[in-house]
């Protein structure tokens, strides 16, 4: 590769939607050997820091400001799976930051579909005749897998399909995901502080009842009512609200600290700006849909309801990591999210509404003699597909700006 610095740098690249998320997908032999390139790079592809990510491909908002880095890798079981080994990172908007500190569960679909184009699952002729493809992946941040079924079409993966998820417009063939043994994926816990509620301090607010969780991603639960917010409340008034989302933040920071992942809880920011990921929660509500089509969600469609804070702003959606922790907490008794959907996931189908509409998961779960919960898996279908394939150009001058931010 030329030296840094001296002519633009031209790095293959994929820009893939999976779930609803979207971001760019970079195979670990094209980028620099020198490690120190790669946040600029990412930076500079997704344009940050720009509140409108201008000078890139991201869209100023977290759902589309990802990246993933892919090898092949041996597929663990013996089976005919193929094999993924996967690098996630959370590319900050307003400022100079990749976050490699979580996983990001709908880029994961894209991976899967990602895996069987290139492929990594064998050749056309080799698939000829089957009618799906497995990939299983496994995510570097936090050591976790995901198993990817991706549905076949004369050795190819399918174009073709009818299935439809919350908040992607159009429909798609089902990719079916399963993750199994999500607990403990950062804390090594399912249950960081041994509890299914853990009352957390904050000085603006005083003491709230919360779940602290770790089942995919790191999660803080509390119910939306303690802080003062309805499910009626879109995204956008929420993210207009900076009292609100100080105290959501002093909230993540306390539970940071709290799960073990910082010692002090003014350490939270500077440890990761995505986890924990707070989550407000409610009971079964009307309320109105912010995307295509407009209508109600309907409290009888859903056993819960969600709402997510992602780099400190309200989702539009819900992220699947989140979907899989509320999943876990749904059948561990004794949460927040137990007691709210009256164990509703014990009987299959677990159905989360959100912002943009429902999503639907299932799980299996047992309990050990000492009573503990252990999460043998958690499923959900999404939707992905190849947006554009090409090559990402930083010029000398933006990469010699991006560092001196990084450096700063």
């Amino acid at each position: 590769m030329t030296s840094p610095g001296t002519e633009t740098l031209r790095i293959p690249c994929t820009l893939m939607r999976g779930g609803t998320s979207r971001g760019l997908v970079f195979r670990r032999e094209d980028l620099p050997l020198d490690q120190s390139l790669w946040d600029p790079i990412f930076l500079a592809a997704l344009g940050s820091p720009d509140v409108r990510q201008l000078d890139g491909v991201g869209a100023g908002d977290s759902h589309t400001s990802k990246i993933a880095i892919v090898n092949p890798a041996p597929a663990e079981g013996g089976d005919d799976a193929a094999g993924m080994d996967y690098l996630f990172g959370e590319v900050a908007i307003t400022e100079p930051r990749v976050d490699y500190a979580g996983n990001s569960g709908n880029i994961i679909s894209a991976l899967g579909l990602f895996a069987v184009e290139e492929g990594w699952a064998g050749s056309a002729a080799d698939l000829q005749g089957r009618s799906e493809a497995r990939v299983r992946v496994r995510n570097l941040n936090t050591g976790k897998i995901a198993e990817i079924t991706i549905p076949l079409d004369n050795g190819r993966p399918a174009e073709e399909g009818d299935f439809s998820i919350a908040g992607v417009p159009g429909r798609g063939p089902r990719i079916e995901m399963v993750f199994p043994r999500p607990e403990g994926a950062v804390t090594g816990h399912l249950l960081p502080t041994g509890q299914p509620r853990t009352r957390l301090n904050l000085p603006e607010v005083g003491e709230l009842d919360t779940t602290l969780l770790d089942a995919a991603n790191p999660v803080v639960l509390v119910r939306g009512e303690d802080l003062g917010i309805t499910p009626a409340l879109t995204p956008a008034q929420l993210n207009a609200d900076g009292e609100t989302l100080a105290r959501i933040e002093s909230l993540r920071a306390a539970a940071s600290q709290a799960m073990g992942l910082v010692e002090r809880a003014e350490q939270a920011l500077a440890y990761s700006n995505m986890i924990p990921f707070p989550v407000l929660l409610f009971p079964p509500a009307d309320y109105s849909r912010i995307v295509p089509p407009r209508d109600i969600v309907a409290a009888d469609d859903m056993d819960l309801c969600a709402r997510v804070i992602s780099l400190g702003m309200g989702h539009k959606s819900i992220n699947v990591t989140v979907a899989v922790a509320l999943t876990a907490a749904a059948v561990t008794p004794g949460t927040l999210v137990h007691e709210l959907s009256a164990g509703r996931a014990e009987s299959g189908d677990f159905r989360i509404g959100h912002p943009s509409g429902v999503v639907h998961t299932r799980c299996a779960a047992n309990t050990e003699p000492q009573g503990q919960t252990v999460i043998a898996w958690v499923s959900m279908g999404r939707t992905a597909r190849r947006i554009m394939e090409g090559t990402v150009l930083v010029q000398p001058h933006k990469l010699r700006w991006i560092r001196e931010l990084l450096e700063a």
